[in-house]
């Protein structure tokens, strides 16, 4: 069955109706050619399916109704939740990377500007980023089979976005300095209650050594290792993703 994203407040639960319009009634129309009792999922982008038949087609609108059959969580990702902190990288790379960290289970992503970040986007421009990253990790969730969408935050700077720390039971800064650890180390020393995990990745040329002393001695921040070779930023991430997806479910 096809799968299609419809936001909660389209979903009447007592009529057990849902309603889609827009690019993805376009979809369900023009793209798929379905037709009424077609069979579809819908998630909700908050980390629920429902599986339905169409009830009905309004091709002059584009506009689907979705009967519910039955309804269910969706697959949950990761059992911790994973938000990645990204200097944005030069050119496109910043869409890769929110497309396959989707993929990989990434609850929020935070686009940051550092020290030495080359691209720094002006307040237009950052909206108009924000709107299309956001439209690529609904479509990457729908894609993969991920019920929840992961939340692009806005664009902001590097101190801006150390001020919500301490809302993470672990910090994980990938950095080429000497005191780092690799990052099954890190988690195994971190064996207590581990519900939410921020992962901060930094541009081309690391973090700078000022950028680094204002996270090192927090008590929840661990600097990481990513191996012996030195990976491009948008490489970087996902990378370590991987990793730390894998350490958890060994756990």
């Amino acid at each position: 069955m096809s799968r299609f994203f419809a936001p909660k407040k389209n979903i009447d639960q007592e009529k057990s109706l849902i309603f889609i319009d827009g690019k993805e009634a376009h979809h369900i129309i023009n793209v798929m050619r379905l037709g009424e009792l077609d069979d579809v999922i819908i998630f909700d982008g908050e980390g629920n399916e429902y599986i339905g038949s169409i009830f009905s087609i309004d091709t002059k609108n584009h506009r689907v109704i979705v009967k519910i059959l039955s309804s269910h969580k969706g697959p949950l990702e990761t059992p911790n939740e994973i938000h990645l902190l990204q200097a944005i990288p030069k050119k496109d790379k910043m869409e890769y990377i929110i497309e396959k960290a989707t993929e990989l289970g990434v609850k929020k992503i935070i686009p940051v500007i550092t020290d030495r970040t080359i691209v720094r986007p002006d307040k237009m421009s950052s909206l108009s980023k924000n709107t299309r990253w956001n439209l690529i990790s609904e479509t990457s969730a729908k894609q993969c089979g991920r019920a929840d969408i992961p939340e692009i935050a806005p664009i902001q700077k590097y101190d801006d976005a150390l001020k919500k720390w301490e809302e993470y039971s672990l910090i994980l800064c990938a950095s080429l300095t000497k005191k780092n650890v690799y990052i099954k180390d890190a988690l195994k020393k971190n064996t207590g209650n581990i519900q939410k995990i921020l992962l901060m990745i930094g541009p081309e040329g690391d973090f700078s050594p000022e950028e680094i002393s204002q996270i090192e001695d927090h008590p929840n921040c661990v600097l990481i290792s990513l191996g012996k070779l030195v990976l491009k930023s948008d490489t970087a991430g996902l990378f370590a993703l991987s990793v730390i997806s894998y350490e958890l479910a060994m756990k």
